[in-house]
């Protein structure tokens, strides 16, 4: 087999790494663009609205984007209007998770918040609903394995961000507020281009009686979107759940720093932090291939052989990730100074403790998927509530008086205890006979 023939038959994981690695590359982009346009407290504000869309991007994903990956392949070619109605279904939870998204964020204008977190809120209205469908038509692509145009599809979006980005920049000042709006036009511009694209997946095709008589059709209950509904709360509860908490942490941690300390702190750790996320494509290359392989040993072999190879593949996580975390913790700081308008105090700490944390959290995943390859998701919810009670119960004793640095403390001992639960909960489990 030539190398073409080699680069073409991977041709889709490659553009599936591509992809996530551009999603992060473009999220450090914008932080430092950001930076070198605005002031810090732009960045802090603007941070509590992104971490705020990615939680609910997380509860999205588990709740209905998950599910139908699953449910999608055990469709086949014969079933086309059981898997038309199915996805049309799906889109339509997605649009009702999205006007309920936009009915919390409303509410929340209740409440007398300063200026312009109230001008962020109000922009976040319109740029949430469309990050979400934004996320759902990636996964949805990445259900079908079609990866290469989840990719292109990104790049048009990450084009769309920079170069609306830029030109609010050299047409005005820059708040959170405006570069919302910049995320909510570049996501709806995105998103007509995937829906004119894909139009004909969500209309339902002419009956046949082959899809209306043959029983054994996977999806030939789930018609009605109730039904859809209750079949991706069956699949997805414990993924939601873990994945909302964990979640829930960051957003947390951001939100508290930026309204309860200063928003210049704020901005400092959302820095910090994203230049952190660098390591991210990284972490996702080395463990996307762990839940096909666990559930392989889980299904073939035994629990035990499990979790020997969920410890050998967080030995060799660590051992690449020591590396790179060493050199972004040198470089990072000497970037920031030099892009950022106003210095970050403690950008070095800031930086060590978030890259710890980072590799921390990525030592819990081989014992997260070992858990899930044994059908026991619902394990890992209770470390994640200890971890999110522990972390934010660590920044109200330090975050207030250490700013960034304690936020960084706060969500290092949350993920610290996150893994070190899970690693024992998987350990505890896999060495009990039975």
């Amino acid at each position: 087999m030539s190398l073409l023939d080699r680069i073409l038959k991977k041709r889709e994981s490659l553009c599936a790494l591509t992809e996530q690695a551009m999603i992060s590359g473009i999220n450090f982009l914008f932080t430092l663009m950001l930076l070198s346009f605005a002031p810090l407290e732009t960045l802090g504000v603007f941070q509590m609205g992104r971490f705020l869309m990615l939680l609910l991007a997380g509860m999205q994903n588990s709740l209905i984007s998950f599910p139908y990956t699953i449910e999608f392949r055990q469709v086949t070619q014969d079933h086309a209007t059981l898997s038309h109605r199915y996805a049309r279904n799906q889109l339509l939870l997605a649009t009702g998770f999205c006007l309920l998204s936009m009915a919390l964020i409303a509410a929340s204008l209740v409440y007398r918040w300063d200026g312009s977190v109230f001008q962020m809120l109000l922009a976040l209205l319109l740029a949430a609903p469309m990050f979400l469908i934004r996320e759902f038509a990636r996964r949805h692509e990445f259900a079908h394995l079609r990866t290469a145009s989840a990719m292109w599809l990104s790049i048009l979006a990450a084009v769309l961000q920079v170069g609306g980005l830029l030109t609010l920049h050299q047409f005005g000042s820059i708040d959170a507020a405006s570069v919302m709006i910049v995320l909510a036009v570049a996501y709806a511009l995105t998103n007509a281009t995937w829906l004119l694209w894909r139009r004909n997946e969500f209309r339902i095709p002419p009956e046949t009686g082959a899809s209306q008589t043959d029983t054994h059709a996977p999806l030939s209950q789930p018609q009605t979107l109730s039904q859809t509904l209750s079949q991706n709360w069956k699949i997805g509860r414990w993924i939601f759940s873990s994945q909302s908490l964990s979640d829930l942490l960051l957003t947390s941690i951001q939100w508290l720093i930026t309204l309860a300390v200063d928003k210049s702190a704020g901005g400092a750790f959302a820095a910090c932090f994203q230049v952190a996320s660098l390591l991210n494509p990284l972490v996702m290359g080395l463990t996307n291939m762990l839940p096909p392989r666990f559930a392989k040993i889980a299904a073939e072999e035994n629990r035990q052989q499990l979790y020997q190879a969920a410890s050998l593949a967080a030995k060799s996580m660590l051992l690449v990730l020591a590396f790179t975390s060493v050199f972004l913790c040198g470089f990072s700081p000497w970037l920031l100074s030099m892009l950022a308008q106003q210095p970050i105090a403690n950008a070095t700490a800031i930086m060590l403790l978030l890259v710890l944390m980072m590799d921390i959290q990525a030592l819990g995943i081989p014992p997260f998927h070992g858990l899930n390859a044994m059908s026991l998701p619902r394990k890992t919810v209770l470390a994640q509530v200890i971890g999110l009670v522990a972390g934010i119960a660590v920044f109200l004793m330090l975050g207030i008086q250490w700013g960034a640095v304690g936020a960084a403390v706060a969500l290092l001992v949350g993920r610290i205890l996150v893994t070190g639960f899970t690693f024992w909960e998987f350990r505890r489990t896999a060495m009990t006979p039975g």
